[in-house]
């Protein structure tokens, strides 16, 4: 009977998702009514707290059904956090769709919404956490690394790669839409770059980290389901071939001007990345005593920790959780380069200083991170890719070389009368 709830429950909450989802992209479509009415508000408000009803209820029977036995400030949490997440994370979705994709809607209530989207998402990303917390002590450590339909296993991993690849896109699918007035002019340096990207980081990781390993029998790059991804190789490569799609199918784009606006955001799909080692209980750092990180939900307190009995963590140390400093940092690095340089600073900026800017953040976040890996002098051993701590300095420098190559490229095109190609021209 839990079973049965559970599955209605689930099936209710997708519905009235669906319902509000589908209710917004009407509203995008139809062009001569730029106004919020209403019945608009009732269309796109209620689904969202009917939403998170149902996420609760799921939830709660989805616990019945692993006959978990909650306390009752477990219960709070999951009742609250899981209400709570649900309705943010709808309306985030629904708000970010109608404001980038309904550029025509009316003045006021468009700012309206733009100024709700940094706290929604803010809000889900808290009341996710609060959720976890009434669901914490009863799952089984290390976490699951992904989800199995029959024989065929998906990883976490690769889910949260593919979504923060999907939001990137959506995030310069608009900023070109804002410059060309036109979607979809990114669709086909997508489909390249992207799976190019994928590529690179495995090939990175066979070749370069794991070179004795896989050379030893070459077949085996191929099992990609296995792991294995180096984030290194990935921007490599698709930085590169997204470079070569832009110049070849979208000329009258300055590909300067394309690099500024993609490649930054690419900390944005790192960050979401960074998780997937949250599930596969890896990029850790030194083992600590946990109380100096007892901040953490409890959810992430577990997965870090060093050993495991019966399926909870045992002792009183913790790995330190590299992963969400990283994915902190990735976060800060695009608002920083985007918003702290790319806005303000665009009078005095060449088209390309944003791109080197990003090499230059990854390649110091590296140098940081790398050596405070689990592995690297914190347990008498040397870490294994260390090459990665190398190639960190090559992307910094390559970076600076970048940034000074475009000033001086700009400076000899106005000294010979050229038309200047910055944030403004191109």
């Amino acid at each position: 009977m839990n079973i049965a709830f559970f599955i209605i429950f689930l099936l209710l909450g997708l519905a009235s998702f669906g319902y509000g989802f589908v209710y917004v992209i009407k509203k995008i479509k139809t062009k001569d009514d730029d106004k919020l009415h209403k019945i608009d508000y009732l269309r796109f408000l209620i689904p969202v707290f009917v939403t998170g009803i149902f996420t609760f209820l799921s939830n709660l029977f989805l616990g019945y059904v692993q006959n978990w036995v909650y306390n009752v400030k477990e219960y709070l949490f999951l009742a609250f956090g899981s209400y709570f997440f649900a309705t943010f994370i709808t309306y985030f979705i629904y708000a970010f769709v109608l404001y980038y994709y309904k550029p025509t809607l009316e003045v006021e209530r468009r700012k309206y919404i733009f100024y709700s989207l940094f706290p929604s998402a803010i809000l889900a990303i808290v009341t996710m956490f609060l959720m976890s917390e009434g669901m914490a002590m009863h799952l089984t450590y290390p976490l699951v690394t992904g989800i199995n339909i029959g024989s065929f296993h998906i990883q976490f991993y690769g889910i949260l790669i593919v979504s923060g690849a999907v939001l990137v896109y959506f995030i310069c699918d608009h900023r070109f839409y804002q410059r060309f007035k036109k979607h979809g002019i990114l669709d086909p340096i997508f489909l390249i770059a992207f799976p190019m990207g994928i590529i690179g980081a495995r090939l990175w990781y066979c070749l370069v980290l794991e070179p004795a390993h896989y050379l030893a029998d070459p077949v085996k790059i191929l099992y990609i389901w296995e792991g294995g991804l180096a984030i290194q190789g990935g921007a490599i490569f698709g930085i590169i071939f997204g470079v070569i799609a832009m110049i070849t199918l979208r000329k009258y784009v300055n590909i300067r001007w394309a690099m500024d606006i993609i490649v930054p955001a690419i900390l944005i799909a790192q960050a979401i990345g960074r998780w997937g080692n949250f599930f596969n209980h890896e990029v850790y750092g030194a083992a600590v005593e946990g109380s100096s990180w007892s901040f953490l939900p409890t959810m992430i307190y577990n997965q870090m920790g060093v050993e495991f009995s019966n399926g909870m963590i045992s002792g009183t140390q913790i790995y330190v959780p590299l992963f969400l400093i990283e994915c902190v940092s990735n976060l800060a690095g695009y608002f920083i380069i985007a918003y702290a340089i790319g806005q303000p600073l665009k009078k005095w900026l060449s088209l390309g200083d944003l791109t080197a800017c990003y090499i230059i953040w990854y390649g110091l976040t590296r140098i940081i991170m790398e050596p405070m890996r689990q592995g690297w002098g914190n347990d008498g051993e040397a870490f294994a890719y260390s090459q990665s701590y190398i190639t960190a300095f090559v992307f910094v420098g390559v970076g600076v070389l970048l940034i000074i190559a475009f000033h001086v490229y700009d400076y000899i095109r106005k000294k010979k009368g050229k038309e200047p190609r910055n944030w403004f021209t191109a």
